[in-house]
């Protein structure tokens, strides 16, 4: 992800940067810095952008701000990467992650792909090939090294996501610390809260959802927020390409949460 820094301060030793989406902050040695050049398409009346050339690497875990030094400009030609190999049918795929290669030469982000059921095949080469275990995280909490999909050439990488048994998620792929499991086991995913959708009363009824539940044999009504009921009723969970919503409706005393019984 590609953020905004501002800089905040400059003595004769150091610079503060403060990331604009995150506020982390990040002390950069004065001698870090190699050039600066000016962006004025993007210049307001109050804020002067550029790209700031540094010789270390900024980046956010989600937990911390981690520097490290990047090779000379001058050096970055001639650099071999060793990627991992997994086939996908009859296409192979090119993956890899810091430890493996520099992978922070590679300047071309591009958005990140959905790796869907090819995970499983994936996890498992990660587990054999680098002896560590694979996870999802949710972006702003990684807890591990990102594993990126690289292009044939090595001029492009992806990030990839994930995280819901084979279906389209919002988690990233990582490489943990921790030692690899047998392959083939289920990977931990983070656990990802429905969405609301807010809906009114006569929703259930006009969209055929009700109807659809009845027949499968459920009881579906609307229950207030305010007053749970200890019953093995459950909200309506609807899954819309990949992400979950649960229907609320405003209420001047409580929200209403549409839930569904199995009739005995």
């Amino acid at each position: 992800m590609d953020d905004d820094w501002l800089v905040r301060a400059v003595d004769d030793r150091r610079v503060e940067l403060v990331n604009q989406r995150s506020g982390d902050l990040a002390l950069v040695g004065l001698d870090h810095v190699y050039g600066y050049d000016s962006n004025p398409q993007r210049d307001t009346d109050a804020i002067k952008y550029g790209f700031l050339k540094l010789h270390v690497e900024v980046t956010l875990t989600g937990r911390d701000v981690r520097i490290e030094p990047l090779p000379s400009p001058k050096t970055e030609r001639g650099v071999r990467f060793k990627p991992l190999i997994v086939r996908d049918g009859n296409t192979e795929r090119f993956f890899s992650w810091r430890d493996r290669d520099p992978i922070h030469l590679v300047r071309g982000e591009e958005p990140p792909r959905q790796l869907l059921e090819f995970f499983v095949p994936l996890c498992d080469a990660l587990r054999t090939d680098a002896g560590k275990e694979p996870e999802f995280n949710l972006p702003d909490d990684l807890r591990g090294e990102i594993v990126y999909e690289l292009s044939p050439d090595m001029m492009a990488k992806w990030r990839l996501m994930g995280g819901s048994g084979g279906k389209p998620g919002k988690a990233i792929l990582v490489l943990t610390s921790r030692p690899a499991r047998q392959t083939s086991e289920t990977i931990k995913s983070p656990r990802i809260e429905p969405v609301v959708r807010r809906v009114d009363l006569e929703y259930p009824s006009r969209s055929g959802l009700q109807g659809q539940l009845e027949a499968d044999g459920y009881r579906v009504t609307w229950r207030r927020d305010d007053k749970p009921r200890d019953d093995d009723a459950k909200p309506v969970v609807i899954d819309d390409d990949g992400e979950e919503f649960v229907l609320k409706v405003k209420d001047p005393h409580s929200p209403l949460t549409l839930f569904k019984k199995r009739l005995r």
